[in-house]
């Protein structure tokens, strides 16, 4: 019972820094004025497309990195097969 609650846990843990990276960009979006979500409204503004797409493109790998980490820290923990 026990390997199973922790594998269901582990199971979704993946997805969390994706939603972690998105909800932390789209508040600095709304209120910040510092930060990646900041520096795509200014870029926007000046119609500086490429580096606003940048901005965007950096989150993406940043929320990637995240997921591929986490994803080999599951497979660490979790030895048995299912």
């Amino acid at each position: 019972m026990k390997k199973l609650v922790v594998g269901l846990v582990l199971i979704t843990l993946p997805v969390t820094p994706i939603f972690a990276t998105t909800a932390c960009i789209s508040a600095e979006y709304v209120g910040g004025n510092m930060g990646l979500g900041s520096q795509i409204i200014k870029y926007a503004q000046f119609l500086k497309t490429t580096e606003s797409f940048a901005c965007i493109f950096y989150v993406t790998i940043l929320g990637l990195f995240f997921y591929g980490g986490v994803g080999q820290i599951k497979k660490w923990i979790i030895t048995w097969k299912i």
